[in-house]
């Protein structure tokens, strides 16, 4: 009997152990928070404060726990994006509003050090405690932006509850004090502090683009992370009344703390106008950029613009120093020319009116014309969404309130009258057979998938009956004749009969998908965790790390050349297989 109690301790101890180790994160190697377990819901009868001081006992164990005579068990997993998203509503898809999940992860520090709390939550409140510290609550306003978290040498502990408001999840990350750290003061030149100014921070070695506010004493801090030593970093502040101020930051390294001062003012800028040869017309819409030159007369940074309904444009905060100018033509960049056919140099000086009396003449860019169809003319609503072109070059526009369709002469008009859920319509897509699909942006109790039989709804699918979730942003179709459908659900492959789901659950990131595009096997995923390439069962996910300018992906396509087109949260990027080619609004 001895013997058959030790072997049932020792698997005890053993399970308790691998448990444990299921929500274990090493913050020396991963500022991320990745790794959770997860128990509930619970409803508000349950006092969270009834169960939390067992969460940090040092023989905790994950047991299960029965509350209202109903038994909840520990669920462990994994975030496997570069955000580290965790996405309760997908774990617990019955969850009401006001019930509540509590996670524990341990977090292990090789040395005791001061970080910076990172968090993201959605469609719930949240409360987060360490080391049986409260260090954050959503609902109130004491905790500011960089909440500073010490960490214990060796092992921390971690409990988290999330409130429900629909479709809880959360995103946690602690930045280590290897980060750098840029702070201090913006006034005006009479001394007053200038609070709300917009403070923005580039690394054009990278170009990446970071924008924080000074608070309402005049205050900002940027911080830095991860930190490239070699980067060439500026600071650009945008103050009230077209005041300014931008300075060259140098020796940015890691762990380093920086304090920077700002006073902004009136600055000399570049400023001129786009005609056409004639001179006659402006040019809208035209690309300008300023081309920094360095001591050498080199090109090092460079700043864009582009031309208003007058054709002008206008430089108003860049350093100063000499500058060639340059537009994008058909096909490239055009420079602005001397007399003697030379690249033109401009040069701006600090206390100066600034270069006003620019004017170039270029070929027209913008060809034809442009006939506008509105709200007047027929349209369901003025509030657009994605179209499709049917085989008789019938448009097909997904509308705030319904479906156009338009056959060039004729509108017609397909609303909740005629069946539609009344929701906004996120995607519309035709498949091989030419039916009609229509994926609505809903909600919990509304929305889906509708499919069109003409212009008469024929079928809808709902969370009820299948579908991962109720808002469908994406539709695509695989090579087998499968609908390949993404939204708040994840990923769910449907061949009309049923579907297979992939989503947080089972590591996809976040398991919320903005869009999707087909590319023969591979399936490409834009996530509110990275880029994600499905090919069989394996995903592979692209982050900052990989050269993305972000982690934020709202949409991805085939751009020319067979190369990939990426939408993202700070700007696009271009990948050709091997590497991300980026542009963002320094471009």
């Amino acid at each position: 009997m001895k013997i058959v109690k030790s072997i049932v301790l020792g698997y005890l101890l053993l399970s308790g152990l691998y448990a444990s180790s299921q929500s274990n994160n090493q913050l020396d190697n991963d500022h991320v928070i990745r790794n959770f377990a997860f128990i509930g819901p619970f409803n508000e009868s349950i006092n969270i404060d009834s169960i939390i001081d067992r969460f940090f006992a040092d023989d905790f164990l994950y047991e299960n726990i029965i509350s209202n005579e109903k038994e909840r068990e520990w669920k462990f997993f994994s975030s496997k994006g570069p955000r580290g998203q965790h996405n309760l509503w997908q774990i617990y898809k019955g969850i009401k509003t006001e019930e509540y999940v509590v996670g524990r992860a341990t977090v292990v520090s090789q040395e005791e050090q001061e970080t910076i709390f990172r968090r993201g939550l959605w469609f719930g409140r949240a409360k987060i405690w360490i080391n049986k510290n409260l260090i954050y609550d959503s609902h109130d306003p004491k905790y500011e932006d960089n909440i500073r978290v010490k960490f214990n040498k060796g092992s921390n502990t971690i409990v988290i509850q999330v409130i429900s408001f629909g479709q809880p999840g959360f995103l946690m990350q602690f930045i280590p004090y290897s980060r750098a750290e840029i702070s201090g003061l913006v006034k005006d030149k009479n001394g007053n502090t200038v609070p709300f100014a917009n403070v923005s921070l580039v690394n054009f070695s990278e170009k990446r683009f970071f924008q924080v506010q000074t608070n309402e004493k005049g205050e900002y801090t940027h911080v830095v992370f991860p930190v490239n030593s070699d980067g060439v970093y500026y600071c650009f502040i945008f103050g009230r009344n077209d005041n300014y101020h931008n300075i060259r930051i140098k020796d940015v390294k890691r762990g380093s703390r920086k304090k920077l001062d700002h006073i902004v003012q009136k600055r000399s800028s570049i400023k001129g106008r786009v005609l056409t040869m004639d001179q006659k017309s402006k040019q809208f819409g035209i690309l300008i950029q300023a081309v920094h030159l360095d001591n050498n007369g080199n090109e090092d940074i460079y700043f864009s613009k582009y031309s208003d309904k007058d054709g002008s444009f206008e430089f108003k905060n860049i350093p100063f120093g000499k500058y060639f100018l340059r537009y994008h033509g058909k096909d490239d960049y055009e420079y602005f020319l001397a007399e003697d056919g030379r690249r033109k140099k401009y040069t701006l000086i600090k206390d100066s009116n600034g270069i006003s009396d620019i004017e170039i003449s270029i070929p027209s860019l913008v060809k034809g014309t442009w006939e506008q169809v509105t709200y007047l003319d027929g349209l369901q609503s003025d509030y657009l969404g994605p179209f499709v072109i049917d085989e008789k070059n019938i448009i097909w526009t997904a509308t705030y309130s319904g479906i156009t369709v338009y056959d060039g002469k004729e509108m017609l008009n397909i609303t909740k009258d005629d069946g539609l859920p009344n929701r906004p319509i996120g995607s519309l897509f035709i498949d091989k057979t030419s039916n009609v699909w229509v994926g609505i942006n809903g909600d919990l109790q509304d929305g889906g998938l509708v499919k069109l039989n003409g212009t008469t709804v024929s079928d809808k699918i709902t969370i009820k009956n299948g579908l991962g979730g109720n808002r469908v942003w994406g539709i695509e179709e695989n090579i087998n004749g499968d609908l390949l459908l993404v939204g708040d659900g994840g990923l769910q492959i449907y061949n009309k009969k049923e579907f297979e789901i992939f989503d947080y659950t089972n590591g996809l990131t976040g398991g919320w998908i903005n869009k999707i595009f087909v590319e023969g096997n591979t399936i490409w995923l834009a996530t509110h965790d990275g880029l994600v390439a499905k090919n069989g069962k394996k995903f592979k996910v692209y982050s900052l790390e990989d050269g993305l300018p972000s982690n934020w992906i709202n949409n991805v396509t085939k751009g020319p050349e067979g190369k990939l087109w990426i939408s993202t949260n700070s700007g696009f990027s271009i990948f050709d297989g091997i590497g991300f080619e980026n542009y963002s609004v320094i471009d």
